[in-house]
């Protein structure tokens, strides 16, 4: 047997192992992104069938938004999209203003942010009862030529802690390593 057919019997092998099923696959936007957007327009719970659905964004609606938000320095609307859990715990005027205060400049470009992508989640019954998504600007450019790194963390889904939907915080680097944190990663 050639050194081809060996290396295409491994990959047989390890895409039928099960590691390669969508199932496991916690990082790769292109298989779940389809499933998050159909598992959140139903019910998450069997308690929940009788009740209205809360509108949930997608990946990305919330990146747009998040992105968005700090382009146009909307604090409200960044503020409107922090969990509860962040929003009752946390003085979020005063940390966004440390955030935009950190700036030089008004952001101009943004590295995309399916790059640095990374989301997955728990299921039950073929739902998602869990869903989160991490995001990494690596290049956040002012109108003074100032770049910065983004990331932030979010829940999309989260049936057992419905106050940590929504984003659990935001930080923001220069290159000189000085860092500001708007919320704080919570015990999920």
């Amino acid at each position: 047997m050639n050194k081809y057919n060996l290396s295409a019997a491994i990959l047989v092998l390890a895409l039928l192992s099960g590691c390669g099923s969508p199932e496991h696959w916690d990082n790769k936007a292109e298989t779940t992104q389809t499933d998050i957007k159909e598992s959140t327009t139903e019910p998450t719970t069997e308690n929940d069938a009788d009740t209205p659905q809360q509108k949930r964004m997608t990946v990305e609606e919330m990146c747009e938004s998040v992105l968005n938000a700090i382009q146009n320095e909307d604090t409200e609307r960044l503020k409107a999209l922090f969990c509860d859990e962040i929003k009752n715990t946390h003085d979020l005027d005063k940390e966004l203003a440390e955030f935009y205060n950190s700036v030089d400049g008004k952001f101009v470009f943004f590295t995309d942010y399916h790059s640095e992508l990374n989301y997955g989640g728990e299921r039950k019954k073929g739902v998602y009862v869990k869903y989160h998504i991490c995001s990494s600007i690596r290049v956040a450019r002012t109108d003074t030529g100032k770049e910065y790194y983004i990331e932030f963390y979010a829940n999309l889904v989260y049936d057992k802690k419905p106050n940590n939907i929504g984003v659990e915080y935001i930080i923001i680097r220069d290159n000189d390593d000085n860092e500001i944190k708007v919320g704080e990663v919570l015990d999920n």
